[in-house]
């Protein structure tokens, strides 16, 4: 088990929760599913990071584990405006005053 915290942000194909949608299939939407319980992540709120005309949709998604929710108390994930594409960047805010233990990034 890592002691140092996991945070990933992620493309999902597939919107995995019903109040936003059904786009992709069900059997991507639980592997996805399956990952974030097997390998303790959860996920960031945020808006919708996608748009084709009027069809807005959630594929990107910051997620974390327990560890960095415990370390950094005040994380967020931020969707900036988007410039080159149709994809909503995304940034990880964390207010380091809130850092609790050491971290160790993989580069």
């Amino acid at each position: 088990m890592n002691c140092w915290g996991n945070m990933t942000l992620n493309r999902i194909g597939s919107v995995l929760w019903e109040e936003y949608g059904y786009y992709g299939t069900l059997q991507f939407a639980n592997e996805i599913s399956d990952f974030m319980q097997s390998a303790c992540m959860m996920e960031l709120k945020a808006d919708f990071t996608w748009k084709n005309n009027y069809v807005y949709s959630r594929i990107d998604r910051g997620l974390v584990n327990a560890a960095w929710v415990q370390m950094w108390s005040c994380l967020e994930v931020i969707v900036m405006e988007p410039e080159f594409s149709d994809h909503f960047p995304l940034s990880v805010s964390l207010d380091d005053r809130q850092h609790k233990g050491k971290l160790n990034a993989l580069n």
